[in-house]
């Protein structure tokens, strides 16, 4: 996996939950086909996705983009 790669599936997390809202780690990944891009891929994604604050991971598991200002 290169880093360009791993950056451009990072961004696809972050843009997907900017556009629905909270989604569960299923629907998640399905609306980005985490699947199709091998294993553990999505994972990583998703984790690092909220490790650089792009998302935030709620209580009930699901994930949503980051608290902003003004909002």
């Amino acid at each position: 996996m290169t880093d360009r790669s791993h950056n451009e599936e990072i961004d696809e997390v972050a843009a997907t939950l900017e556009r629905y809202g909270p989604l569960g780690r299923q629907a998640l990944e399905q609306a980005v086909r985490g699947r199709a891009r091998g294993p553990g891929r999505f994972r990583t994604a998703l984790k690092d996705t909220v490790e650089e604050s792009w998302a935030q991971r709620l209580c009930s598991g699901a994930h949503t983009p980051p608290a902003r200002a003004g909002r």
